[in-house]
């Protein structure tokens, strides 16, 4: 992917931080519409950076049962009488990129851990939030 995916989930990862921290209180206005519409923005923070972590990831899920799938049809066809295009085929298979992984201008890679990974990073950071405000 591109610096532009890195940095839009830099800022959304940012943005949740402290939209979390005003929706447990730490941060209180008084206001308690603003802090109503805290809770939703984060609610739908949260669900596009969850979004494009998971859907990332599902490229190379998918890429992966594709390229099973090709090669197994790739063996059945060289089976047949027309081995040379199908050879050929199988080659250009080979010799392509063997994994497909997004990532985020090769700073991290989007993959089902690396989901579960932030959601864990989003929650100890609020932890910890809390025990410094107890």
């Amino acid at each position: 992917m591109s610096s532009e995916v890195l940095w839009i989930c830099a800022a959304s990862l940012t943005e949740l931080f402290a939209e979390i921290s005003i929706a447990l209180g730490f941060y209180s206005h008084g206001n308690h519409v603003y802090t109503i519409e805290k809770i939703l923005h984060t609610t739908f923070d949260l669900m596009s950076f969850f979004s494009i972590i998971f859907f990332a990831a599902e490229v190379g899920r998918k890429d992966q049962i594709l390229r099973k799938v090709v090669k197994e049809t790739a063996f059945a066809l060289s089976l047949s009488d027309k081995t040379e295009v199908n050879g050929k085929l199988l080659y250009k298979l080979i010799k392509s990129k063997e994994e497909i992984v997004l990532s985020a201008w090769g700073v991290f890679n989007f993959t089902r851990s690396f989901l579960l990974a932030s959601f864990a990073g989003i929650i100890s950071f609020n932890l910890l939030l809390i025990q410094l405000n107890s």
